[in-house]
């Protein structure tokens, strides 16, 4: 998705659920919801709480601290800036790039979905994993230990 000008609200939020997002330099993020006494529920919260983690969603959510473009890169909100007159034909390029996979390739949306499979167990399953692991490991130590 290609962001240009303010992505405020709904439209962050929906902005947040793509697989690839580029701004432009001009580019501003905000979710004033709260303040208008509204609770943002529309999914793109928890993607940004999965991307940019708990203390930037609080901040953003409770304050309606406003982002621009490079701090959104920093947060990993986008993934590229480009100035505004590149915008839309850095996001053409990048389209024409993974929307004209040969027959032979691997199907973007095959790619997206193990990139989204490869981050939810890296969140969800490893430290559940890793918890488990060291509960294995701490009970053969302690039985020796006895």
């Amino acid at each position: 998705m290609a962001i240009h000008g303010w992505a405020i609200g709904g439209s962050f939020q929906r902005a947040l659920l793509c697989d690839i997002r580029i701004a432009s330099s001009d580019a501003r993020f905000m979710l004033p919801e709260v303040t208008h006494g509204v609770i943002p529920d529309t999914g793109g919260v928890a993607a940004l709480y999965e991307i940019a983690g708990h203390g930037l969603v609080s901040d953003m959510v409770l304050t309606g601290r406003r982002l621009n473009a490079q701090e959104a890169l920093g947060h990993g909100i986008v993934s590229r800036v480009t100035e505004p007159d590149e915008l839309l034909s850095t996001a053409r390029a990048m389209a024409e790039r993974f929307g004209c996979a040969d027959a032979q390739d691997i199907p973007p949306g095959v790619i997206s979905q193990q990139i989204c499979y490869a981050f939810r167990y890296e969140i969800l399953e490893k430290p559940r994993y890793e918890t488990r692991s060291l509960h294995r490991r701490h009970a053969r130590l302690s039985s020796v230990a006895i």
